[in-house]
């Protein structure tokens, strides 16, 4: 009996199949990964139709930090008011990737004379203000900026894998770990 139970839950964790769910439900649920890793599905299905779908693909994966992935959903979003809007988000978010490289190996550019919008609603945006106003010291592809709550965030740019990490910090214990792609 026990066997029997067994198998049957088995089977229907595995029979539900995600790819026949709607994107809606997908993202409600938390599927960011699968549904960030179908993006080129969802492009070609809803391209110049739908961007408000659209834009969850791309929100998907700005959740799990894809910011490169990001950009293939942001080229598609152009036809709605709203699809500019989000396309733009995820273009800022890429390009504040871009100003921190260039800061990290001291490019001699002024952060300060770039006025973009903050994305406050990003770790990696946060980064960015914070960087603006504290002007921290690079060592090794590594910095760190605190808040004004006292939390300490290290970032880390690994050059081979073209990522940053965000390690947060409150009172010397590791709070989370971000890595942006």
């Amino acid at each position: 009996m026990k066997k029997l139970i067994i198998s049957i839950l088995f089977l229907n964790i595995y029979a539900f199949d995600l790819s026949k769910q709607s994107i809606v439900y997908l993202f409600k649920n938390n599927y960011f990964s699968f549904i960030c890793q179908h993006r080129w599905q969802y492009i070609n299905k809803y391209i110049g139709k739908r961007e408000d779908l659209l834009s969850l693909v791309g929100y998907s994966c700005l959740k799990k930090h894809q910011l490169t992935l990001a950009l293939d959903v942001a080229k598609a979003l152009r036809f709605t008011k709203d699809g500019r809007i989000n396309a733009n988000y995820i273009a800022t978010l890429f390009n504040i990737k871009t100003l921190l490289i260039r800061y990290i190996y001291n490019d001699k550019i002024s952060l300060n004379l770039i006025n973009i919008p903050y994305s406050f609603d990003d770790d990696l945006g946060k980064v960015f203000y914070l960087v603006k106003i504290q002007k921290p010291i690079v060592n090794n592809n590594t910095f760190n900026v605190y808040t004004k709550t006292g939390e300490k965030i290290k970032v880390f740019y690994d050059l081979k894998d073209n990522n940053f990490i965000l390690s947060f910090y409150k009172n010397s214990k590791l709070i989370k770990k971000e890595k942006y792609w």
